[in-house]
């Protein structure tokens, strides 16, 4: 006569072999999630937590670990010369005329004895003041009066990006490479040479936006082995960061245009240089 243990014994094997599994299948899943999770935030772990907010058009970002804001020199002691901040380390030497200026952040890299910038020049344009057509036109005209580009056609792209927080998805860029002046430091002397170098612009592209964010990313030859990420990668990832704490484009058709003004400045007429 055959045990009545054993039937039960097989039940309870059963059963445990099933919770084992589906122990393991849970384990595999979470796993998985902070396996994505991570993959997720690792590009963002070479920029700084605190977003830079931009005040004008209501756009924040994160920079790379490193970025300082370029500020105006401290008011001159008596007697002595005003200082001023050389305005290549501002603006793409070629485009003085930034559209929509508003801040330059800039990291230093040394090198042996000589210290070279890594910079991004940050502007917001009104849409209804200056279209992203009229943008692109204007700094693809500067680029091909500029001997510093003689040998590259300037050609803006497509480029699309996941948006984390709300921000543009549609970029166009303009990279240009070339001979460019960039203000060196070397055995504490400041010099300004043509170097080697990119000077790469970002233009958000939505059409639904009633202010462009344009990012203009300078650096020499020389530090691009030291910065942590691939230049044309890490210019993605910030861009990635970009938010917008106000979207006119949310607000009724009354307010909107009482937004424009706040954000677009004095119009196409810039503004007074505090650098010198």
């Amino acid at each position: 006569m055959p045990c009545p243990v054993w039937p039960a014994a097989r039940v309870l094997l059963a059963v445990a072999l099933l919770a084992v599994g589906c122990s393991v299948g849970r384990y595999d899943a979470d796993y998985a999630e902070a396996v994505a999770a991570f993959e997720e935030q690792a590009p963002f772990a070479v920029l700084q937590v605190e977003p830079a907010e931009l005040g004008s058009g209501g756009f924040s970002l994160r920079l790379p670990e490193g970025f300082l804001p370029l500020s105006p020199p401290p008011p001159p002691a008596d007697g002595q010369p005003a200082g001023r901040l050389d305005p290549s380390r501002l603006r793409p030497p070629f485009l003085p005329d930034f559209p929509g200026y508003g801040r330059t952040f800039e990291r230093r890299f040394a090198v042996g004895n000589a210290e070279f910038p890594w910079s991004v020049a940050i502007g917001v344009i009104p849409s209804a003041s200056m279209p992203r057509r009229q943008v692109e036109a204007l700094i693809a005209d500067k680029a091909r009066a500029d001997e510093s580009f003689a040998d590259h056609k300037p050609v803006w792209e497509d480029r699309e990006v996941v948006a984390v927080d709300g921000g543009p998805t549609a970029w166009r860029v303009l990279s240009l490479p070339g001979q460019q002046v960039f203000e060196t430091v070397v055995a504490g002397n400041e010099e300004h040479k043509r170097r080697s170098g990119v000077c790469e612009f970002w233009l958000s592209a939505d059409p639904d936006r009633d202010q462009q964010l344009l990012l203009a990313w300078r650096y020499p030859d020389e530090v691009m082995e030291l910065m942590p990420v691939a230049p044309p990668q890490l210019a993605k990832t910030v861009a990635r960061t970009v938010a917008v704490s106000a979207d006119d484009d949310d607000e009724d058709e009354a307010a909107a245009p009482a937004a424009a003004p706040v954000s677009g400045g004095e119009e196409s007429e810039p503004e007074p240089d505090p650098f010198g």
